[in-house]
């Protein structure tokens, strides 16, 4: 079984003066729904070497970038995920970037984003590549696209709402195919695409 490597996010506890990583269970099931060993990733401080130490003991076959929370809350997380994504590239693993995923793909490449309203809980008909239909969570979307990537899928008001590089075994989509159970096989199954690719 492949090892999954997927990202969390931090959420502030202020009772006990916590920071916690967290992870939707919901993702967790997908994954393991896609036949797939999911292996969450603690958001290490940056300025420890314990991602490196990590991923030597892991050893994951592909990243998942997950969803939740805008940049700049956690600079952890966010300094984090970006050397992971260095990584991926590095190594050439299949890695998948959800909502938040799919917007530190594009700012990682030197993209940008934009804001945008009608995006949080609701539903999108997709057109390209995918053409179901996705709910989605965010208050930001891809606005310029970096030249090593395509974009394969828009809603019907031409909003970007996936990604893939032209080179590399990477895909972003910017909805969560965890929180609904609507065309719940068709993203098991595109989920394997990317992810054993």
């Amino acid at each position: 079984m492949k090892k999954i490597a997927i990202t969390q996010r931090s959420e502030l506890f202020h009772s006990v003066g916590e920071i916690r990583d967290t992870l939707d269970k919901r993702l967790l099931q997908l994954v393991v729904q896609c036949d797939l060993c999911p292996a969450p990733i603690p958001n290490f401080s940056p300025t420890e070497n314990m991602l490196e130490i990590w991923l030597d003991c892991i050893k994951p076959d592909a990243i998942l970038l997950s969803g939740g929370q805008d940049f700049g809350l956690f600079p952890d997380r966010d300094h984090l995920e970006d050397l992971l994504l260095n990584y991926a590239i590095t190594n050439q693993l299949p890695t998948l970037g959800i909502c938040r995923g799919t917007q530190l793909l594009i700012r990682h490449a030197g993209g940008s984003l934009k804001r945008v309203i009608g995006h949080v809980n609701q539903e999108h008909k997709l057109r390209g590549r995918h053409n179901h239909c996705v709910k989605s969570y965010h208050n930001y979307a891809p606005d310029q696209i970096p030249d090593e990537y395509e974009v394969i899928s828009r809603t019907i008001d031409n909003s970007v709402e996936a990604i893939r590089h032209k080179n590399l075994p990477v895909e972003g989509w910017m909805w969560h195919p965890e929180r609904t159970m609507s065309n719940r096989d068709l993203h098991i199954e595109l989920m394997k695409q990317v992810l054993s690719s």
